[in-house]
């Protein structure tokens, strides 16, 4: 698409993997996912015209984050924009029938800025970790910025 610009978030993957599968309940398919999905966002990033936006950065630092956010796409920030949370919005309100799935999306959007850093320590299947440190998953951790 001719002039697209693109903000890609990130997250450490290990997380991604240990969140994943909570939904799917299966390790090696949550893996593959985040490598599928995290070699698309390289890519896209490779092509230029992309903001890279840490989810790591903005717990750190919400406004300074959110600010690059702003910036990237040519509006002004305001400190007020991280109250989205204290005006709720309905997610999925276009379906008649209610989903977990979109029950849990409309709980995640409408929470406050919450940390979930470092959820893998605990919640990444046995044995996992060290898919990270190996091949494309280890390629893809160090573009874009996470240790081993």
């Amino acid at each position: 698409m001719p002039g697209a610009r693109f903000i890609i978030s990130t997250r450490d993957g290990r997380d991604v993997v240990a969140s994943l599968n909570k939904r799917y309940d299966d390790p090696e398919k949550s893996f593959a996912r985040w490598v599928r999905d995290t070699a698309a966002s390289k890519s896209c990033i490779e092509r230029g015209d992309s903001l890279v936006w840490r989810y790591e950065d903005f717990i750190s630092n919400p406004p300074d984050s959110l600010r690059s956010v702003c910036d990237f796409i040519g509006v002004t920030f305001r400190p007020e924009m991280l109250d989205y949370h204290e005006k709720p919005v309905i997610w999925g309100r276009q379906r008649s029938v209610r989903t977990e799935h979109s029950l849990r999306r409309w709980s995640l959007v409408n929470q406050p800025i919450t940390d979930y850093r470092g959820i893998w320590r605990t919640n990444l299947p046995q044995g996992m970790e060290e898919r990270f440190a190996t091949g494309e998953a280890r390629e893809l951790m160090t573009f874009f910025g996470y240790g081993h």
